[in-house]
């Protein structure tokens, strides 16, 4: 019985300093709502070319899982990019 609660505490002390670890380690990303001032998919809202664009750098600048990159212009000027999203290793 004593063992049965000695292992119990453990467990939850062992679970609780997980869960704060990871909480801590976590990143803040932004929502795409806080940045675009709208949820994607609300009726009768689009996102510019330009917000999603500054979306994407927000992504890059708040996270080491993304690696956004501008490959050149297209033929209308705007910024022709790409976004790898991956393991942070994988980026590498």
């Amino acid at each position: 019985m004593i063992k049965n609660k000695i292992f119990s505490a453990s467990l939850r002390l062992c679970v609780s300093i997980l869960f704060f670890a990871f909480a801590i380690s976590a990143q803040k990303v932004p929502a795409p709502n806080e940045s675009l001032g709208f949820t994607p998919g609300d009726d009768k809202k689009l996102a510019s070319w330009n917000q999603i664009v500054d979306y994407f750098k927000k992504l890059d600048a708040a996270s080491d899982r993304v690696k956004f990159e501008e490959i050149g212009k297209t033929t209308m000027g705007a910024p022709f990019v790409y976004a790898t999203i991956s393991a942070p290793e994988n980026l590498k």
